[in-house]
């Protein structure tokens, strides 16, 4: 009766402590207390994980693990560590011994390397290490951009025989632009992979809207509704239709993609929530992985194109394995700064952290009123070992980029004719503009599992994904507890009134 009771007291601990959400915690240095941001936290089948954000905060969703469960934290420099799930319910930090380094373990070989060397190796051996397989990953999915709208930016009306555009009509939607234009969107993720072909199944969706960008929205739709209207009409009038354009550049208004306006006009709840086509979901985290994870990336420069950088190297421990720490600087061609782990075995990028060197930028373009400069770039990216190598675990990502734009722009109405097509209407803008953006994404995957080509065959993935709209940071929001701690400037978000 006692081992009865006591299974079943367990089983009950169990049920509660699922329904319990989430728990958070920080994970620290031992020694010094210090907070150890981005450090890897995964079931010791690494079938489910997380990362501690920027600040050494993580958060574990609940629903997806149990009491008897046990947690592996890995830290480069750091003992890696095991904590039983059920001692957290006490105390939810994570503490990190620094790893003890003796030097004589390691081989004579690995010692004479020379960085050249191992990054001939790290290429070399890229495809093996990191095999492009068939596997079914729930993905986190986080994207922030904020854009500073300047007050001096102009949008002059020069001419316009359209109903309802005035040159009232436009200051008035200049002065609803809001001083600082946020996009926020975090989003949990079915990603599907087969060979070179990618599915996405969407879980659940969270956009936190601005205001002020919601009631521009609708004043733009009410003041240009019949306009708006009309220009939607001309899709399917044979004898219609519209151009815009600036300067010889010009090209007819289509769509290729009718469906998304209907759909949202079905949508009973199109107040609170709005729809992203998965089609744009699958190329922004198929761009995101490449860009910052792969050995096509042009932007993995320090590995391709040393003769541009200076290199330094030493040596740590990761998991209990030698890793070789690499920390890289630019010469007058390189872009980046940063450092990346290899280990010794394999070759094998454990994690790396590059961002453009001070006083570096790229992309830089001024022609025609046009002008545009990538003024920063940067990436922290940690891989996972699985049963058939490593893949991608977490990817945090930044840019800054400049946009400006001083030139005419026209939207013209016109008749088909025989000969020359008529101009019916016709409405001009001398746009004097800039813009400075900052944009950020995170991408964690939660867990990673092998899959059949018949199962993927199987999946139906959706045309479009829903975004709940929420206007205030609240880890409620979620259904499911965020699988990563905001960091403290998106928890203090709140929208402008």
């Amino acid at each position: 009766m006692r081992g009865i009771f006591f299974f079943t007291f367990l089983i009950i601990s169990n049920i509660s402590w699922a329904q319990n959400g989430s728990i958070r915690g920080m994970v620290r240095d031992a020694i010094s207390n210090e907070k150890l941001p981005y450090a890897s936290i995964s079931l010791v089948d690494f079938s489910n994980g997380t990362v501690s954000n920027g600040n050494g905060a993580y958060v574990l969703d609940l629903a997806q693990i149990s009491s008897f469960d046990t947690l592996l934290v890995s830290y480069m420099g750091y003992e890696t560590s095991i904590f039983p799930v059920a001692i957290l319910m006490k105390d939810s930090d994570l503490y990190l011994k620094p790893a003890a380094i003796n030097l004589s373990d390691l081989p004579i070989y690995s010692r004479d390397l020379e960085v050249k060397d191992i990054l001939v190796l790290i290429i070399k051996n890229f495809s093996r290490n990191y095999p492009k397989k068939n596997h079914h990953q729930r993905i986190f999915y986080h994207r922030y951009s904020t854009t500073p709208f300047n007050k001096e930016n102009e949008i002059i009306l020069k001419k316009s025989n359209f109903e309802n555009i005035d040159k009232n009509s436009v200051a008035k939607i200049v002065e609803m632009i809001p001083d600082d234009i946020v996009q926020y969107q975090d989003a949990i993720i079915d990603k599907y992979s087969f060979g070179d072909s990618i599915k996405l199944v969407p879980i659940e969706g969270i956009s936190l809207e601005e205001n002020s960008n919601k009631d521009l929205e609708t004043q733009i739709k009410e003041k240009f509704k019949s306009f708006s209207d009309a220009i939607e009409n001309s899709l399917l009038d044979e004898d219609i239709y519209y151009k815009i354009g600036s300067g010889i550049f010009s090209g007819k208004i289509d769509s290729d993609d009718q469906n998304l306006e209907e759909e949202d006009q079905n949508d009973s709840e199109d107040s609170l929530y709005f729809l992203v086509t998965t089609r744009y979901l699958k190329y922004d985290i198929k761009n995101l992985m490449t860009v910052a994870a792969d050995i096509d990336s042009k932007d993995w420069e320090f590995v391709k194109s040393p003769r541009n950088y200076n290199y330094s190297k030493e040596l740590t421990l990761f998991n209990n394995a030698w890793v070789y720490k690499i920390v890289f600087q630019p010469k007058e061609k390189g872009l980046y700064e940063g450092v990346m782990y290899v280990s010794v075995d394999n070759y094998a990028i454990l994690e790396l952290d590059f961002n453009y060197a001070l006083g570096k930028n790229s992309q830089n373009f001024n022609l025609l009123g046009v002008s545009h400069s990538l003024k920063y770039k940067g990436a922290r990216v940690i891989y996972q070992k699985g049963p058939q190598g490593y893949f991608v675990k977490y990817i945090n990502a930044e840019k800054n980029e400049f946009f400006s734009l001083d030139r005419n722009i026209f939207l013209v109405k016109k008749g088909k004719r025989f000969l020359f097509d008529k101009e019916l209407n016709k409405v001009k803008l001398a746009l004097d503009m800039s813009f400075d953006t900052n944009s950020s994404w995170e991408l964690l995957v939660i867990n990673d599992q092998l899959l059949e080509q018949q199962p993927f065959e199987d999946i139906e993935e959706p045309k479009f994904m829903k975004f709940k709209k929420e206007f205030i940071y609240d880890p409620k929001m979620w259904e499911n507890p965020s699988v990563i701690v905001p960091n403290e400037e998106l928890q203090k978000y709140k929208r402008s009134q």
